[in-house]
């Protein structure tokens, strides 16, 4: 319980200082690539290393709007299944629904809530197709 509150502090902090939260990951680009692999369901893909996800990201984290969630880049480089590709998403910020594209979520691989203040969710992390390579 202290280790989860010193992150949160370490965060606020980091935040207030106009940094993002711990293992968040910010580029340069002004404008972000959209990457077609048309991945479905049940193949085999390798997530980029750190330095290649941070080179299709924008100053505040985001490729074409979807954050990469602090704490995934301890995937990076590990291979996984797609289990699925969604179409649609509801942003919990509006409750709107929103299309999605080129995104895909892999098995196994879901919040910890650690950087979210101790999200119990265990949600799936949404991945670009830009951050993935097939195998």
């Amino acid at each position: 319980m202290i280790g989860v509150l010193l992150a949160l502090a370490y965060n606020k902090v980091r935040w207030l200082c106009g940094l993002g939260e711990i293992g968040m990951l910010r580029g340069q680009q002004a404008k972000t690539t959209n990457h077609t692999l048309n991945l479905q369901p049940g193949e085999l893909v390798r997530v980029k290393s750190a330095d290649e996800i941070k080179a299709t990201l924008d100053s505040t984290g985001r490729n074409r709007g979807l954050g990469l969630p602090p704490g995934a880049t301890e995937h990076c480089g590990r291979t996984y299944r797609v289990a699925a590709r969604p179409e649609k998403i509801i942003t919990e910020w509006s409750g709107q629904m929103r299309q999605i594209s080129n995104t895909v979520i892999l098995e196994g691989v879901t919040c910890d809530g650690m950087a979210r203040r101790c999200c119990p969710r265990d949600c799936y992390h949404l991945w670009r197709e830009v951050w993935l390579e097939r195998v």
